[in-house]
C-alpha cells in the first residue's frame, strides 16, 4: 500500500515539475524538498509496520544515489539544479535495491534512453521552427576550423567503416549501419549547435535573472567581472548584475536556455511503470 502511495506521489511530482519546467524552465524547490520529506516519512512508517530497517535503509541509499547522480550531472553542466533535486526526491520516494527490476534502478536506466530521445526531438523541433536562421547558422558552422576538423575525422571514420563493410561480409550490415550512424551524428552535432545559437541564446534584462541561469558571454563593468560557468549564476552574481542594471550601467545580458529536461523524467517514469526496465526487455 505504502509503495503504491510512493509511486503515486512520484508521478504527481514529476507531472507538476514537467509542466513548470516547460513553462518557466524551473522546478520549484518546495516540490522536490516535499518529495524527499515524504519519501523518508513513508519509509519510516513502512519500517515501523514491518519491524524492519530495510525500507528506511532503501530510501536513504536511494537519496544518496539520487544526490550522486544529480550532483554529477549538475556540476558537468548537463542538468540544472531543479533536475538534480528532482532525482534526489525520486531516490527518496522509490528507494534503492541492487536489482534491475527495482523501480528506481529501472527508472534511472530508462531515463538514459528517454533523455537522449527527448533532447533529440526537442532540438529537431526547434530546428524545424527556426529552420531558415538555423540553416544559415548550420552552413556557417560547417566552415569554421573546429568543425572542419570534426567533419574530416567523421568522413575518415565513415570511409574506413564502409571499406570494412565491403571486406567483412559476415558483419557487412552492422558495419554499414555504424558508418551511417557515425556520419549522421556529426551532422546532428552541428544541427544542435546551430539551434543553440539561434533559439537558445536570448538577451534579457538583468532584473529577470535567477540563480542558475547560464551566461553566454562574460560581463565586465568597471571592477565587476562575471564569467560563464557550467553551474550557472550564483545568487551573489545575480545581485551584482541587478545592481549594475539599476545604476544604468548594464542594459541586457545574454543567457542560454537549455532543453527543458524534466519531461523526459515523465516519459521514463511512465515507461517504467508500464514495462519495467528497458534493459530487461532487451535482454
Amino acid at each position: 500500500m505504502l509503495s503504491t502511495i510512493a509511486i503515486a506521489i512520484s508521478a504527481t511530482i514529476i507531472l507538476i515539475a514537467s509542466i513548470t519546467d516547460l513553462k518557466t524552465y524551473e522546478v520549484p524547490d518546495t516540490l522536490t524538498y516535499l518529495g524527499v520529506a515524504l519519501g523518508w516519512l513513508i519509509a519510516t512508517i513502512s519500517s515501523i509496520q514491518q519491524w524492519s530497517a530495510t525500507p528506511a535503509i532503501s530510501s536513504a541509499i536511494g537519496t544518496l544515489i539520487g544526490f550522486a547522480i544529480g550532483a554529477a550531472m549538475f556540476y558537468t553542466g548537463q542538468w540544472g539544479g531543479g533536475d538534480a533535486k528532482l532525482m534526489i526526491a525520486l531516490g527518496s520516494l522509490l528507494g534503492f535495491s541492487p536489482h534491475l527490476d527495482n523501480t528506481f534502478v529501472a527508472f534511472t536506466t530508462n531515463l538514459i534512453f528517454a533523455g537522449g530521445l527527448w533532447g533529440l526531438a526537442w532540438s529537431l523541433g526547434l530546428f524545424a521552427v527556426n529552420r531558415k536562421r538555423a540553416w544559415r547558422a548550420f552552413k556557417a558552422l560547417m566552415h569554421q576550423k573546429a568543425y572542419v576538423r570534426v567533419r574530416t575525422a567523421t568522413l575518415a571514420s565513415t570511409t574506413l567503416l564502409l571499406i570494412l563493410a565491403l571486406l567483412m561480409k559476415e558483419f557487412q550490415l552492422e558495419l554499414f549501419a555504424l558508418a551511417m550512424l557515425c556520419y549522421a551524428l556529426s551532422h546532428l552535432a552541428l544541427a544542435a549547435k546551430s539551434i543553440e545559437l539561434v533559439a537558445m541564446h536570448k538577451w534579457i534584462s538583468p532584473e529577470k535573472l535567477t540563480e542558475g541561469d547560464w551566461l553566454v558571454h562574460s560581463v565586465k563593468v568597471g571592477k565587476v567581472r562575471i564569467d560563464p560557468r557550467k553551474t550557472g549564476l550564483e545568487m551573489e552574481d545575480v545581485k551584482k548584475l541587478k545592481e549594475l542594471h539599476r545604476k544604468g550601467k548594464l542594459d541586457k545580458v545574454c543567457v542560454k536556455f537549455g532543453v527543458p529536461f524534466v519531461p523526459s523524467f515523465l516519459i521514463a517514469f511512465a515507461f517504467t511503470i508500464a514495462f519495467g526496465n528497458v534493459l530487461l526487455l532487451i535482454l
